[in-house]
């Protein structure tokens, strides 16, 4: 049966509670506290690696890799809050790793998902993670005022940043290339939904800024109202599609956003759009 993971809180290189998967899958942390793991896992096909079932959770992956068989999720915590996830790798599940609200995800690799690498709710630090060629976003929010800082998340099925609701996001020196590969919505690098005639964005008043957004299918950034982009680099985008309909290197919709020294270079669409 599934393991139950429970003790005291601690320092996750010193005190905290061992996970290993000797007991099944997936493992169930039932208390809040810090782990840490002890082995690479390999649950069976459909079954999540972790489950966390507590507010207040910390777990330290240890440098070791979880691998998935294209379905489950690697480490879901997205009913509970306060998760904080560190150092190592998932691989291989339907989702890398899905969140609550308040949570940290730092130097965690989460790739060839066949969903999201990382999905989190708001008030979350996504930062130093690596996103790669997942079948969906390489990092989904789904709420506002998320730190997405310092990633890196390239060749994903659809954006490599997206940010679904909520507002005051602040997104900052990550890399998000060569993203859109497998969507026939041609995703972009950095991306909020655009909606209602005219175009708008539910996504308000967020910060983009020193991000690199090169060669993605849609536009480089989809800017929402209100958004300050600045310094950032959107080259090559926009490379499928009829010429007339390709993404631009920054594509802005609504009102009142402020884009400020940014380089706009070689793309299927416009430097800028503003619709």
């Amino acid at each position: 049966g599934p393991a139950g993971a429970q003790g005291p809180a601690g320092s996750p290189g010193t005190n905290a509670v061992p996970l290993t998967g000797s007991s099944g899958f997936p493992i169930i942390i039932q208390q809040p506290g810090s782990y840490i793991l002890q082995a690479n896992l390999t649950p069976p096909p459909g079954t999540d690696a972790i489950d966390i079932r507590s507010n207040g959770v910390t777990v330290n992956l240890n440098g070791f890799v979880i691998t998935g068989t294209g379905s489950g999720t690697g480490i879901n915590g997205s009913s509970v809050i306060g998760t904080t996830i560190q150092n190592g790798t998932i691989l291989g599940f339907g989702a890398g790793a899905s969140l609550g609200a308040d949570s940290i995800v730092q130097n965690v690799h989460s790739e060839s998902n066949s969903g999201d690498g990382i999905d989190c709710i708001s008030n979350c630090v996504i930062s130093g993670n690596t996103t790669n060629g997942n079948g969906n976003n390489g990092i989904l929010v789904s709420g506002g005022n998320n730190l997405i800082a310092n990633n890196t998340s390239n060749g994903n099925a659809g954006a490599g940043i997206y940010l679904n609701s909520g507002a005051q996001d602040n997104v900052t020196g990550n890399t998000a290339n060569d993203n859109g590969t497998g969507s026939t919505d041609c995703g972009s690098g950095i991306s909020s939904p655009e909606l209602g005639n005219p175009l708008t964005s539910p996504v308000t008043d967020c910060s983009v800024s020193w991000n690199t957004t090169n060669h993605n299918c849609g536009s480089g950034i989809n800017v929402g109202p209100g958004w300050q982009v600045s310094h950032n680099v959107a080259n090559n985008n926009g490379y499928f599609g009829a010429i007339g309909s390709r993404g631009n290197g920054i594509s802005a919709v609504g009102n009142n956003a402020k884009l400020d020294s940014n380089v706009t270079n070689e793309n299927g669409g416009n430097g800028i759009g503003l619709n």
